[in-house]
């Protein structure tokens, strides 16, 4: 999973910083992290109405799917202005704009990210026990899986959410 990679990346990163004494390295900026996930939840809504339009009938999906990514704009443009204009994803809006391929590729690596480090702290910054733990995911059926990061991303107290879910055991990772 790229989610996964990702997360590794980044808490690679912020524990080599604390290996080489350089300090604590966040993973991340905890402003940015509530912008971040509000961003993820307009790609969510963007992605279902898309998804929407795909299974319908209708009999100007272009002009519709045109309409949809307008709104996307808009919809970022006052998310951007509600933070005052502290956007990380303006260069999603440059050029073309945003396009189908750029929503797969942004869930693709993006969306389970903050689910993959919660559970990471969730064990204790213990690699092994983590790995066990993301070799444990994997094994479940896909949409019990996409489920479980959904719940494990939107709990994480990093994130302000309130409590984390339970701490996997160490042992199976669970």
């Amino acid at each position: 999973n790229e989610s996964f990679a990702t997360a590794v990346e980044k808490l690679g990163r912020q524990a080599w910083a604390r290996q080489q004494q350089l300090g604590d390295v966040p993973v991340s900026n905890p402003q940015a992290d509530v912008f971040r996930r509000e961003f993820d939840a307009l790609v969510l809504e963007v992605r279902g109405e898309l998804e929407l339009l795909y299974r319908g009938k209708d009999t100007a999906p272009a002009q519709q799917k045109a309409a949809i990514f307008d709104s996307f704009r808009r919809r970022h443009d006052a998310l951007r202005d509600r933070w005052q204009g502290a956007s990380p994803i303006d260069h999603w809006f440059e050029g073309e704009g945003p396009n189908n391929a750029r929503l797969a590729l942004f869930s693709t690596y993006e969306l389970a990210v903050p689910a993959f480090v919660a559970l990471f702290e969730q064990c204790e910054r213990s690699w092994p026990c983590f790995y066990r733990a993301a070799e444990e995911l994997a094994e479940l059926p896909r949409s019990e899986r996409q489920t479980r990061l959904v719940a494990r991303g939107q709990q994480a107290p990093s994130q302000g959410q309130g409590e984390a879910p339970a701490q996997p055991d160490c042992e199976t990772g669970r």
